[in-house]
């Protein structure tokens, strides 16, 4: 996981282009790091590369990362495989035998590598060969084109992609976790469900990995209510129903905005579906969390500290606001008697009335740490 991270964020940022591709690619390191020490231990030469180091490389077509870039990870991979060698042989093996197993060692890692590089590559080939047959990539280029807002035959495109882009859309972003295999049908399937209850009219569906799909539902109307997802691994980022070809890359947007902001929040805080509409403020206060965490401690003052007693007068003061200020109503969801919910609102308001008298200022701050955690709070 740390040599993931370290080539992933660091030596290779290219190869990290979504959370689902990073997790694929440590899955990979991890057995590629595991196939290795199998040649090493058993003194063979002939351990094939793991099946995850292969639907990596699928992957990597799906996300267009470079052959050359997954071919420089691995080298980077035999780089850090080398310097923990030498360091572990030197560790535990005999001084008379640190030439012979740091030897042993290179000459296995060199041969794994080149076994993954050659397969890497025959892999990387087929996988765009059967893209390019399928039509998908002449399919890919046209929505492409479509999100980056550039020039194209509207009524053209429709007829290609068989959907009314000229008409209300509603982007889904859907994903699956973990993924071991190709688990796109999985998620075509929630798709279809998603545009049943949604009243579509029309569905078009865009595999972008392994593991996520992209979705547009063509619908008359809003107001129904979405299906939540029958596989409990699957996750649903949800945009607005806009119109014409500039709400299909809007909606697409506000879907991906959706799906992230779920894995930022707080773990248990957001549903298997998220409605961007309903995560708009959440999104927003993302994009600086370090400016978040400011603005929180000095909204919260000694309110904002990671103790029991703190997090208790926060909740409930949080659920004061949420419930229009209602104690009966904070009472009844909380469980707790009327004169106790009184109590703690009013001493939560003294913590917070010496730094600020603005009860929506109050309110953002209290939904910041309910939304991403004590990575909010004030150090202790």
């Amino acid at each position: 996981m740390e040599l993931a991270r370290d080539y992933v964020e660091v030596s290779l940022p290219e190869l990290a282009r979504s959370a689902d591709s990073t997790y694929l690619l440590r899955t990979s390191s991890e057995s590629n790091l595991q196939g290795l020490l199998l040649d090493l231990g058993s003194h063979r030469a002939d351990t094939q590369p793991p099946e995850e180091a292969l639907l990596y490389v699928d992957e990597a077509v799906a996300r267009q990362v470079p052959l050359a870039a997954v071919l420089r990870g691995y080298q980077l991979a035999l780089e850090h495989w080398l310097r923990w060698c030498a360091a572990a042989v030197a560790r535990h093996a005999d001084p008379a035998d640190h030439a012979g197993e740091l030897q042993h060692a290179i000459a296995v890692a060199v041969r794994y590598v080149d076994r993954l590089s050659d397969l890497t590559i025959i892999e990387f080939e087929r996988e765009l060969q059967r893209r390019a047959t399928s039509g998908y990539a002449h399919r890919a280029a046209l929505i492409n084109a479509l999100l980056k807002g550039e020039a194209v035959d509207v009524e053209e495109s429709s007829d290609l992609l068989r959907y009314p882009l000229q008409g209300r859309h509603v982007a889904l972003a859907l994903r699956i976790r973990p993924c071991v295999t190709n688990e796109v049908e999985i998620l075509q399937a929630e798709a279809r469900a998603c545009a049943a209850s949604l009243g579509a009219t029309e569905l078009l569906t865009f595999a972008t990995g392994l593991n996520t799909l992209d979705a547009w539902v063509a619908v008359r109307q809003t107001g129904h209510g979405m299906v939540r997802p029958s596989n409990e691994r699957v996750n649903i980022g949800v945009g607005t129903p806009l119109s014409g070809v500039g709400g299909f890359a809007q909606s697409h947007r506000e879907a991906q905005r959706a799906l992230r902001i779920f894995d930022v929040t707080t773990p248990g805080r957001r549903n298997s579906v998220t409605y961007y509409d309903r995560v708009r403020l959440l999104w927003l206060m993302a994009q600086n969390t370090a400016e978040l965490r400011t603005f929180v401690t000095a909204t919260l003052g000694s309110l904002a500290c990671n103790d029991e007693r703190s997090r208790e007068l926060r909740e409930t003061l949080f659920a004061f606001f949420e419930a229009n200020k209602s104690y009966t109503a904070v009472a009844r969801s909380s469980h707790l008697h009327k004169n106790t919910v009184i109590q703690r609102v009013t001493r939560a308001s003294r913590l917070t009335a010496r730094h600020t008298a603005n009860d929506l200022d109050i309110h953002v701050a209290l939904m910041a740490v309910d939304a991403f955690g004590d990575d909010m709070l004030a150090d202790t």
